[in-house]
């Protein structure tokens, strides 16, 4: 079975990886300091700013991972000229 058909029938999972739990942790710590020094209006504002900081990883995210896609591509069609 190849690469492509290893990654078809789901063998390969490229977005799977661990997360850093340290990192997890601290996060999670610093949002519970802020959210008890920072009152109801501005935790609010606060979220908001993460929840769209977060959608914009996403993106770039998404973006990087088709980047490499059409990169290996690029490659691979060099290789069988």
């Amino acid at each position: 079975m190849d690469i492509i058909e290893k990654l078809y029938y789901g063998e390969i999972a490229p977005h799977d990886h661990k997360r850093n739990s340290d990192t997890l942790n601290e996060i999670e710590s610093l949002e519970e300091t802020l959210r008890g020094q920072i009152d109801h209006k501005n935790i609010k504002t606060l979220l908001a700013y993460f929840d769209a900081h977060n959608a914009y990883k996403e993106e770039i995210a998404f973006h990087n991972f088709r980047h490499g896609f059409e990169l290996a591509y690029k490659f691979m069609f060099e290789g069988l000229k």
